[in-house]
């Protein structure tokens, strides 16, 4: 029962994010994902964690010799 409650969640999040859509033209209903947008999505999300890693490393400095780090 838990795993379906999850699955129903996770389809809900697709569905808000707008990675899923539901169609029912011409009385034939399907869902459909939509690739591009789940790249975009996705592709930025890498960047941004990219740059966030990369700023993190500018800041901190870490002299492994004596163990101690300058922030």
């Amino acid at each position: 029962m838990r795993g379906l409650l999850i699955a129903a969640v996770v389809v809900a999040a697709l569905f808000l994010v707008g990675w899923l859509k539901y169609d029912n033209t011409g009385g034939d209903p399907t869902v459909r994902m939509d690739s591009q947008s789940v790249q975009e999505d996705t592709s930025e999300m890498v960047r941004a964690t990219r740059d966030a890693a990369d700023e993190i490393d500018r800041r901190i400095d870490v002299d492994i010799n004596t163990d101690h780090a300058t922030y």
